[in-house]
């Protein structure tokens, strides 16, 4: 798997990376979900990254302490949300439910 260190800002380092990673393949590809720990929060990445580039740009400043951890991967990445817009429903057909908008979200970090 891979491991990063942390520093500040909105990047990791990464100090080791999975067997068999070829040279020009991709490590990350922009929109992937990592988790720093394993009870971190997640971030997506911001920018593919090629190897062996071993810098990961994230969406926001990082949050973690400075420090070395584990990158947890797309969807064994775990974390909660919390629905900020419910939008109204009703029956539009015997059991077909319609919605007057979009659900919203955001993440919690209780």
């Amino acid at each position: 798997g891979f491991n990063a260190v942390v520093t500040t800002g909105d990047t990791v380092t990464l100090t080791s990376t999975p067997v068999g990673l070829a040279p020009g393949k991709y490590s990350f590809k922009a929109g992937d979900f990592v988790q720093i720990g394993n009870s971190g929060r997640v971030y997506t990445v911001a920018a593919n990254v090629v190897y062996p580039n071993t810098t990961v740009q994230l969406n926001r400043p990082i949050f973690e302490a400075a420090g070395s951890y584990p990158l947890i991967i797309g969807q064994s990445c775990q974390f909660q949300l919390i629905c900020t817009e419910f939008p109204e429903w009703k029956f539009a057909q015997r059991n077909i439910v319609s919605w007057s908008g979009s659900f919203k979200f955001q993440e919690s970090y209780l």
